[in-house]
């Protein structure tokens, strides 16, 4: 008997599961003795197994008995992962997914045994080298759900939503007591209770927004398999870099990024390397003053302006006599079926990618810029402002709140003098000396001796130059919500405002123009 009521939590679990398996597969593919990892391998398959033994879906429970049956003789037998076995345990994963998706539309699954007969060959016969590499099959393949994010869940602590439930209890409890002091004519407690509804109505709404908020490297782990697939496919030597900053944004917003991610990085590993090539491709996400920042960056030869000028020509988007700025020539990778490659493939070659890269970017009120040499090629987007979460280290200046978000931060140092003195000039760091920034100078902060106490300091890094800035004794780190503003461009020190845990305004420290200051 089917428990059909628990059909969609159910498959949203084995989603994440699948998603876990699929991080660890690409771990073991460069570490195939790690027993930690098969020792994570087995727990996961187990607990597969379990659940869908429980619903009752046989053919994946058998087919992930099989594979713990596997992993099992790995662990024991004393057998290796073999390159094409990793090949296989990939596909593998995409006929799971297959298998649950044709249990959400269909009630019913799908024959999985061709996809573990691998399993009982690699028994029978040993290492699998020289058969057929299955993940190009996988890394040709059109389907979106192979490469694809989690469905439209968001993952929720217990402890988060037992803080939201309190409070909610306490909102109710808040307007009860406000109402019996309205009927009692007791003006200065109704006040009183009208001010805390307020506090207690505007923590639940952060709450909550806390709780749409989907960490950046959870929701874009999907890249790396798409990354591993493209490069095998290409016979290109690719490693791929993510840099999230610790950022969470709302799952519109990621959503809405996502093309954008995979096609700056199809064409990254398409157009960037050659045959036989080695490199890295690196995405980064960040805060850029009032905007998110994407950056999709590449080792690569660089884009081949001369063919691209060639391609344009022969389509009869350029005179051959036209002398092109170099802001033209970035115009020209953003014109529809321009192309530096004279051949589509699967993955890219009919200068089609780049213009949908940019119509998105426009459509979240952003802009596209772009750099290239022959050392390799940066793509840079950025977008207006949603609501985002970021850590910072916050603290308060009089009646002024100020944070300096953590990703900026490289290091914190405490000052070996003791608490709460007048801010050094400089400190040594690594043999060399550093500036302190006089900050509260910088932003016209009255009370200067107060605003000039400090027990530590926090080392920063822009553009490979290091700077630093006194910490207020008291500085916290918290969790903060950014929120759109009108430019704040007459404040260079500051880059935006943000919401903190208690509600109130923080303002946001300009980490890249400190150095200018």
């Amino acid at each position: 008997m089917r428990l059909i009521q628990y059909k969609a939590l159910f498959l949203n679990e084995a989603r994440g599961k699948l998603k876990e398996l699929e991080d660890i597969f690409l771990q073991l593919e460069k570490q195939p003795d790690s027993n930690l990892r098969i020792d994570q391998t087995l727990g996961l398959l187990h607990a597969l197994k379990g659940d869908s033994a429980t619903m009752n879906f046989l053919q994946l429970a058998n087919a992930v008995h099989a594979v713990e049956e596997f992993f099992l003789a790995l662990k024991h037998g004393g057998a290796r992962l073999t390159s094409s076995d990793s090949d296989h345990l990939f596909v593998l994963v995409d006929a799971f997914r297959g298998d649950l998706q044709h249990i959400e539309e269909n009630d019913t699954e799908m024959d999985l045994g061709p996809s573990v007969a691998f399993t009982m060959r690699s028994k029978q016969a040993g290492p699998t080298h020289d058969r057929k590499d299955p993940s190009a099959t996988v890394a040709e393949s059109s389907a979106a759900d192979v490469y694809a994010p989690l469905g439209s869940f968001v993952d929720v602590p217990t402890d988060s939503l037992e803080e939201t439930l309190a409070l909610a209890n306490e909102l109710i409890a808040s307007n009860q007591q406000t109402q019996r002091l309205h009927k009692r004519g007791d003006t200065g407690g109704t006040t009183l209770g009208l001010f805390n509804l307020a506090t207690r109505t505007s923590a639940l709404r952060q709450a909550v927004i806390e709780m749409k908020m989907i960490p950046v490297r959870q929701y874009f782990v999907f890249l790396a398999r798409l990354v591993r697939d493209l490069a095998r496919q290409k016979k290109k030597f690719i490693t791929f870099a993510f840099r999230d900053n610790q950022l969470r944004f709302e799952r519109h917003v990621l959503d809405s990024l996502k093309e954008v991610c995979v096609q700056l990085i199809k064409n990254a590993i398409d157009h960037g390397f050659r045959e036989g090539d080695s490199g890295t491709v690196t995405l980064t996400f960040s805060l850029k003053n009032d905007k998110i920042g994407l950056q999709v960056e590449d080792t690569g030869h660089g884009i081949d302006w001369a063919v691209l000028r060639k391609r344009a020509i022969a389509h009869g988007l350029l005179s051959s006599k036209a002398k092109l700025s170099q802001r033209k020539q970035y115009e020209l990778l953003f014109i529809k079926g321009v192309s530096s490659r004279d051949r589509a493939t699967l993955t890219s070659g009919r200068g089609i990618g780049l213009p949908l890269v940019r119509a998105a970017a426009e459509s979240l009120g952003g802009r596209v810029e772009v750099a290239s040499n022959p050392r390799g090629t940066r793509f840079d987007m950025y977008v207006s402002i949603t609501p985002t979460l970021f850590r910072a280290l916050t603290w308060q200046w009089g009646p002024y709140a100020f944070a300096l978000p953590l990703f900026a931060v490289e290091k914190v140092i405490q000052l070996p003098h003791g608490p709460e003195v007048a801010a050094p000039k400089q400190i040594s760091y690594r043999g060399t000396d550093v500036r302190i920034m006089d900050l509260y100078g910088a932003l016209g902060i009255p009370g200067a001796h107060e605003a000039g106490l400090t027990d530590a300091v926090a080392l920063l890094s822009v553009d490979g130059e290091r700077t630093a800035i006194a910490l207020p004794p008291g500085c916290i780190e918290q969790e903060l919500i950014l929120q759109p503003l009108a430019s704040l461009a007459r404040f260079r020190a500051l880059s935006g405002v943000a919401v903190s845990e208690a509600s109130t305004p923080v303002m946001i420290i300009n980490h890249r123009t400190l150095s200018a200051l």
